[in-house]
């Protein structure tokens, strides 16, 4: 059991079920494995990271995207890399006025190597939508 229950396609927390029934000190450990955080790239730092990603067909080579709307590239093979660069900056563009808006998303072409296609999601004002 991984924590996660899906029920009619939604995903639910068991923790939400550990508060409706009492569950002894072996189930709660049963139900919420433990967990060691590790960190990496300790020595790069980002503003409000939403998202990790790899570059497809490129394995040395990753992206964070931060909710401000940057996205920065780094070297991946090395976690003790110091320096980023920036991929795309948005952040002109991008609303961020309410906990849930900002950058939201971006996603790699399936055929991005060939023809080097991303599609990203975020919230934008005058008039307030998301824009794809």
């Amino acid at each position: 059991l991984s924590g996660i229950v899906v029920v009619a396609g939604v995903a639910v927390s068991l923790a939400v079920f550990s508060f409706l029934t009492p569950a002894s000190a072996e189930q709660e450990a049963e139900i919420f494995p433990k967990v060691k955080l590790t960190s990496i790239f300790a020595r790069l730092s980002f503003e409000q990271p939403i998202q990790y990603l790899c570059v497809p067909n490129q394995a040395d080579r990753a992206l964070v995207v931060e909710r401000g709307g940057k996205v920065h590239t780094f070297a991946s093979g090395d976690t003790t890399v110091k320096e980023k660069t920036v991929f795309l900056d948005l952040s002109k563009k991008v609303l961020t006025s309410f906990v849930e808006e900002g950058l939201l998303d971006m996603v790699f072409h399936p055929k991005y190597a060939d023809n080097g296609y991303f599609f990203v999601c975020y919230s934008a004002g005058n008039p307030r939508r998301n824009v794809l």
